[in-house]
């Protein structure tokens, strides 16, 4: 039950970035539901794996409920604006628009902001870990 529970906010977490760009009903709900089964996947299988084979606990399931679904949004968040035309949205809604008008430079801003955003949660969660194994707690 637990893993269901965390798989319908998971879907929610996977269809956030996207969800002011993806329009369609089907798309928000397949992309939600996707989003659902990689959390379920990530509790069932990915959790134990990382923990009994890189010693990386997750002791409260942040990887499976926001982290997976997290970059799978922010990948399909990526995709589906360098897909789009533009259309239905004002001029100046998406930032980094090439001169030319086309999106991709805002996909590849997309997938930048993925990339930091990785590299700050994971030196932020190593710095904290490293503290947490100090003797002083």
């Amino acid at each position: 039950m637990e893993i269901m529970l965390n798989a319908t906010l998971a879907g929610g977490v996977a269809i956030g970035s996207a969800s002011d760009v993806i329009v369609t009903p089907w798309a928000a709900m397949l992309i939600g539901w996707l989003g659902g089964v990689l959390s379920a996947i990530g509790f069932q299988k990915i959790g134990p794996w990382l923990n009994t084979k890189l010693k990386l606990a997750d002791t409260c399931g942040v990887n499976s409920l926001h982290g997976m679904p997290g970059i799978f949004g922010a990948i399909v968040s990526a995709i589906a604006i360098g897909a789009s035309s533009g259309n239905g949205f004002p001029a100046d809604y998406f930032p980094a628009v090439g001169e030319d008008k086309s999106l991709s430079p805002q996909f590849w801003a997309q997938i930048l902001a993925l990339i930091v955003t990785l590299v700050i949660s994971m030196a932020s969660g190593a710095i904290g870990g490293f503290i947490c194994s100090l003797d002083f707690f």
